[in-house]
């Protein structure tokens, strides 16, 4: 079996996700504490779109968690994709960087990934 890749981006978007839905809090709420428009915060829960720190601390306050707790669901997420699936989670490459290009060609398999990693998200935060 081919291994599928998905990224921290896509797998962190899952998340905060999960922890916004949990809350009920509407994407707009986030994208309001972010400065963001509903549909670019989207892409950032989607997983088209990659994570800066910045966001990731201003997300973290909104929802009234921890980084650290966010991160340390992100690395355990990581690995429970890895065993039960297969999925690798990759750092995305930026088109400015000198990974980007290489990153390019792999663009069907990381939204595969991005798409099994956010069925298996799902469902392991039922559990």
């Amino acid at each position: 079996m081919t291994e599928q890749l998905t990224t921290y981006s896509a797998l962190l978007g899952q998340i905060v996700g999960s922890l916004r839905q949990r809350q009920r809090l509407e994407q707009l709420h986030m994208a309001n504490a972010l400065g963001l428009s509903q549909a670019s915060y989207s892409r950032l829960e989607g997983g088209k779109a990659l994570w800066s720190i910045d966001q990731l601390m201003v997300v973290a306050r909104a929802l009234e968690v921890p980084v650290t707790d966010i991160i340390q669901i992100l690395e355990q997420r990581a690995a429970d994709l890895h065993e039960a699936a297969d999925v690798e989670v990759i750092a995305a490459g930026r088109a400015n960087s000198r990974g980007g290009e290489a990153n390019k060609s792999n663009t069907g398999a990381i939204l595969a990934g991005a798409a099994l990693g956010a069925l298996l998200t799902t469902l392991i935060m039922k559990k």
